[in-house]
């Protein structure tokens, strides 16, 4: 947890009981659609702090002119 900046030991219990779940089996780049069949906007949120380096290299990948990027 510490890789998210989760440090006090009830928080860490707490995201590692409740919170950390696998993934489905869609990927983040796959697009999702509404009832209506329209495209939903994709938006990257890149956490910065505290900076891990770990998803530098999807947020690179996120900076496209089809994503909505944040840092």
């Amino acid at each position: 947890m510490k890789i998210f900046g989760v440090t006090d030991p009830q928080d860490v219990a707490w995201v590692a009981r409740t919170k950390c779940t696998s993934h489905t089996h869609f990927r983040p780049t796959d697009p999702l659609y509404r009832n209506g069949g329209a495209e939903l906007p994709r938006t990257y949120v890149h956490c910065t702090n505290p900076p891990t380096g770990s998803f530098d290299q999807f947020a690179a990948r996120a900076r496209d002119p089809g994503w909505k990027f944040t840092n």
